[in-house]
């Protein structure tokens, strides 16, 4: 990233985790107005100075933390997804619990890190990317679930399907109670199940 010293030695390497860890703990916790280096580096045990020389400010901080965590949540997804490959859960409910799921692991990352593309300015570039790369790997997985319809499906239908998928899942852990009860969670799953097979069945454009 422009603005970021790679570290090239271990013990470097294994600092500067520990401050992008520290970082995103932090931001879970207090949200990004309450982040301050100093308190990263209490937290890392890192010095403040070797931080600075390492981001420069704490806007590159930040979007080093977002980009890193956002990568790991569509790495995480994309495992989800192809550990589904040959079981019995290869199948449209199937990459359904597994974007529930991932959505429900990060909740708390995500929200930290909308909170901070809010309040920093550029920090939210790679959001959409990563929305992008998400979605793209849902609507795969669900046009190839064997219980899918043979009908081709729209490339618009899908989007939307996906949408329609994420909005829910985000109201469903954006509301109370907090954490989601096992019950909710696969009641959500149910939901979208059913919708998501009535909105493939329905769509026969090419």
């Amino acid at each position: 990233m422009k603005g970021i010293a790679e570290p090239q030695q271990q013990r470097s390497r294994e600092s500067f985790a520990r401050v992008r860890s520290a970082t995103l703990a932090l931001l879970t916790e207090k949200g990004p107005a309450g982040i301050t280096i100093a308190e990263v580096s209490d937290r890392a045990k890192v010095s403040v100075g070797t931080i600075y020389g390492r981001v420069g400010n704490r806007a590159n901080l930040l979007r080093v933390v977002q980009e890193e965590e956002l990568a790991r949540i569509v790495q995480s997804m994309a495992e989800r997804i192809e550990g589904l490959r040959g079981t019995d859960e290869n199948s449209v409910r199937g990459v359904i619990r597994a974007f529930v799921g991932e959505m429900e692991a990060s909740s708390q990352s995500i929200r930290a890190l909308v909170n901070a593309a809010q309040e920093v300015g550029g920090l939210s570039e790679a959001g959409p990317a990563s929305w992008r790369a998400v979605r793209n790997l849902v609507v795969a997985a669900l046009r190839s679930a064997p219980d899918a319809p043979p009908h081709p499906v729209s490339d618009a239908a899908m989007e939307w399907m996906y949408e329609v998928i994420d909005a829910c899942t985000m109201h469903h852990l954006e509301s109370d109670p907090q954490p989601k009860s096992l019950a909710a969670t696969n009641r959500l799953i149910e939901q979208l199940s059913r919708t998501v097979h009535l909105l493939l069945s329905a769509d026969d454009s090419a």
